[in-house]
Protein backbone atom coordinates (compact mmCIF):
# COMPACT_ATOMS: atom_id res chain seq x y z
CA UNK A 1 0.00 0.00 0.00
CA UNK A 2 2.82 2.38 0.46
CA UNK A 3 4.39 1.53 -2.55
CA UNK A 4 1.55 2.28 -4.09
CA UNK A 5 1.42 5.44 -2.39
CA UNK A 6 4.84 6.47 -3.56
CA UNK A 7 5.05 5.44 -7.13
CA UNK A 8 1.76 6.52 -8.26
CA UNK A 9 2.53 10.41 -7.87
CA UNK A 10 6.01 9.79 -9.83
CA UNK A 11 4.11 7.99 -12.77
CA UNK A 12 4.06 10.68 -15.46
CA UNK A 13 0.83 12.05 -16.48
CA UNK A 14 0.23 10.78 -19.47
CA UNK A 15 0.02 7.31 -18.00
CA UNK A 16 -3.17 7.97 -16.54
CA UNK A 17 -2.59 6.00 -13.57
CA UNK A 18 -5.01 7.04 -11.53
CA UNK A 19 -7.70 6.15 -14.71
CA UNK A 20 -5.98 2.78 -14.60
CA UNK A 21 -6.23 1.88 -11.15
CA UNK A 22 -9.86 2.93 -10.57
CA UNK A 23 -10.56 0.84 -13.94
CA UNK A 24 -8.50 -2.11 -12.34
CA UNK A 25 -10.68 -1.24 -8.81
CA UNK A 26 -14.07 -1.66 -10.84
CA UNK A 27 -12.83 -5.00 -12.55
CA UNK A 28 -12.06 -6.58 -8.98
CA UNK A 29 -15.13 -5.71 -7.44
CA UNK A 30 -17.14 -6.90 -10.97
CA UNK A 31 -15.06 -10.34 -11.29
CA UNK A 32 -14.37 -10.95 -6.98
CA UNK A 33 -16.45 -8.83 -5.23
CA UNK A 34 -13.81 -7.57 -3.22
CA UNK A 35 -11.64 -4.09 -3.56
CA UNK A 36 -8.07 -3.88 -4.72
CA UNK A 37 -7.75 -3.30 -0.84
CA UNK A 38 -9.36 -6.50 0.26
CA UNK A 39 -7.42 -8.50 -2.34
CA UNK A 40 -4.14 -7.29 -2.06
CA UNK A 41 -3.23 -4.81 0.87
CA UNK A 42 -5.73 -6.66 3.63
CA UNK A 43 -3.25 -9.54 4.68
CA UNK A 44 0.01 -7.99 3.14
CA UNK A 45 2.81 -6.36 5.28
CA UNK A 46 5.33 -3.98 4.99
CA UNK A 47 7.92 -6.24 2.42
CA UNK A 48 8.46 -6.72 -0.44
CA UNK A 49 11.42 -8.53 -1.86
CA UNK A 50 12.29 -9.71 -5.45
CA UNK A 51 15.65 -11.66 -5.76
CA UNK A 52 17.28 -14.20 -8.11
CA UNK A 53 18.60 -17.73 -8.11
CA UNK A 54 22.29 -18.57 -9.06
CA UNK A 55 22.15 -20.48 -12.13
CA UNK A 56 18.36 -19.82 -12.80
CA UNK A 57 17.06 -17.00 -15.00
CA UNK A 58 13.64 -16.31 -13.51
CA UNK A 59 13.15 -14.10 -10.65
CA UNK A 60 11.49 -14.62 -7.30
CA UNK A 61 8.88 -11.83 -5.72
CA UNK A 62 8.14 -12.23 -2.16
CA UNK A 63 5.75 -10.29 -0.21
CA UNK A 64 5.65 -9.83 3.77
CA UNK A 65 2.36 -11.97 4.86
CA UNK A 66 0.69 -9.77 7.87
CA UNK A 67 -2.03 -11.63 8.10
CA UNK A 68 -2.31 -14.85 7.25
CA UNK A 69 -5.88 -15.99 8.00
CA UNK A 70 -6.82 -13.00 5.70
CA UNK A 71 -4.72 -14.28 2.95
CA UNK A 72 -6.15 -17.76 3.13
CA UNK A 73 -9.67 -16.01 2.68
CA UNK A 74 -8.64 -14.17 -0.35
CA UNK A 75 -6.75 -17.30 -2.29
CA UNK A 76 -9.90 -19.30 -1.20
CA UNK A 77 -12.43 -16.58 -2.47
CA UNK A 78 -10.14 -15.66 -5.66
CA UNK A 79 -10.04 -19.60 -6.10
CA UNK A 80 -13.51 -20.24 -5.87
CA UNK A 81 -14.28 -18.00 -8.63
CA UNK A 82 -14.65 -18.78 -12.22
CA UNK A 83 -11.07 -16.68 -13.33
CA UNK A 84 -8.45 -18.10 -11.48
CA UNK A 85 -7.87 -22.16 -10.14
CA UNK A 86 -5.31 -23.21 -8.15
CA UNK A 87 -3.41 -25.96 -9.18
CA UNK A 88 -1.85 -27.94 -6.44
CA UNK A 89 -0.76 -30.94 -8.78
CA UNK A 90 3.17 -30.27 -8.55
CA UNK A 91 5.26 -31.84 -5.56
CA UNK A 92 8.97 -30.70 -5.44
CA UNK A 93 11.39 -32.14 -2.76
CA UNK A 94 8.78 -33.31 -0.83
CA UNK A 95 6.44 -29.71 -1.53
CA UNK A 96 3.71 -28.74 -2.93
CA UNK A 97 3.99 -25.86 -5.03
CA UNK A 98 0.38 -24.63 -5.73
CA UNK A 99 0.51 -22.34 -9.11
CA UNK A 100 -2.29 -19.91 -9.88
CA UNK A 101 -3.59 -20.69 -13.27
CA UNK A 102 -6.46 -19.33 -15.49
CA UNK A 103 -8.91 -21.87 -16.75
CA UNK A 104 -8.64 -23.14 -19.92
CA UNK A 105 -11.80 -21.52 -21.69
CA UNK A 106 -10.19 -18.12 -20.12
CA UNK A 107 -7.05 -18.42 -21.97
CA UNK A 108 -8.01 -19.41 -25.31
CA UNK A 109 -10.08 -15.94 -25.10
CA UNK A 110 -7.57 -14.48 -24.09
CA UNK A 111 -5.08 -16.18 -26.81
CA UNK A 112 -7.25 -14.70 -29.54
CA UNK A 113 -5.88 -11.37 -28.48
CA UNK A 114 -2.54 -12.27 -27.90
CA UNK A 115 -3.13 -11.93 -24.65
CA UNK A 116 -0.31 -13.89 -22.27
CA UNK A 117 -0.95 -13.41 -18.44
CA UNK A 118 1.76 -14.92 -15.77
CA UNK A 119 0.98 -18.36 -13.88
CA UNK A 120 3.32 -18.10 -11.22
CA UNK A 121 3.96 -21.02 -8.82
CA UNK A 122 3.77 -19.70 -4.90
CA UNK A 123 4.96 -20.99 -1.44
CA UNK A 124 4.62 -19.84 1.84
CA UNK A 125 7.52 -20.42 4.28
CA UNK A 126 6.99 -18.40 7.61
CA UNK A 127 5.68 -14.92 7.50
CA UNK A 128 6.25 -14.54 3.68
CA UNK A 129 4.93 -15.75 0.28
CA UNK A 130 7.34 -16.23 -2.72
CA UNK A 131 6.06 -16.12 -6.54
CA UNK A 132 8.29 -17.47 -9.19
CA UNK A 133 7.18 -18.82 -13.14
CA UNK A 134 9.76 -21.72 -12.07
CA UNK A 135 9.22 -24.07 -9.51
CA UNK A 136 12.86 -25.04 -9.38
CA UNK A 137 13.77 -21.82 -7.93
CA UNK A 138 11.04 -22.00 -5.27
CA UNK A 139 12.57 -25.24 -4.57
CA UNK A 140 15.90 -23.67 -3.32
CA UNK A 141 13.78 -21.38 -1.65
CA UNK A 142 12.32 -24.50 0.41
CA UNK A 143 15.71 -26.02 0.54
CA UNK A 144 17.43 -22.96 1.95
CA UNK A 145 14.55 -22.71 4.65
CA UNK A 146 15.50 -26.34 5.38
CA UNK A 147 18.95 -25.66 5.87
CA UNK A 148 18.82 -22.54 8.19
CA UNK A 149 20.16 -20.73 4.94
CA UNK A 150 19.09 -16.79 4.45
CA UNK A 151 20.42 -14.22 2.28
CA UNK A 152 21.05 -12.14 5.35
CA UNK A 153 23.53 -14.52 7.16
CA UNK A 154 25.47 -15.01 4.57
CA UNK A 155 29.33 -13.97 4.16
CA UNK A 156 28.88 -12.16 0.89
CA UNK A 157 25.61 -10.27 2.25
CA UNK A 158 27.14 -9.35 4.95
CA UNK A 159 30.43 -8.13 3.22
CA UNK A 160 28.29 -5.85 0.56
CA UNK A 161 25.64 -5.03 3.68
CA UNK A 162 28.36 -3.64 6.12
CA UNK A 163 28.11 0.61 4.83
CA UNK A 164 24.46 0.19 4.57
CA UNK A 165 21.54 2.05 6.62
CA UNK A 166 19.34 -1.13 7.65
CA UNK A 167 16.31 0.91 7.58
CA UNK A 168 16.25 1.68 4.32
CA UNK A 169 13.32 1.11 1.54
CA UNK A 170 15.80 -0.05 -1.02
CA UNK A 171 18.64 -1.62 -1.35
CA UNK A 172 20.66 -3.09 -4.44
CA UNK A 173 23.72 -4.75 -5.06
CA UNK A 174 25.62 -6.86 -7.70
CA UNK A 175 28.15 -9.01 -7.41
CA UNK A 176 30.93 -7.23 -10.11
CA UNK A 177 32.94 -10.37 -10.49
CA UNK A 178 30.67 -12.19 -12.88
CA UNK A 179 30.97 -11.75 -16.23
CA UNK A 180 27.39 -12.32 -17.21
CA UNK A 181 24.18 -9.99 -16.10
CA UNK A 182 21.80 -12.10 -13.71
CA UNK A 183 18.77 -11.20 -12.04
Amino acid sequence: KELKEVVMPMLPPEKEADKIWLTAESFCKLLFDKTIEELIFSWTGREFVAFGVEGLNSPIFAVQISDEKKRAQVFEDVFSSLLLNNDTSLIVDGVRLPRIKIPLFLQSVLDMFNISLSTPYYLIKDDFIYFSSSPECLSVVNSSYKGGLRLVTTENWKNVSVESNHQSTLELFYDLERSVPFF
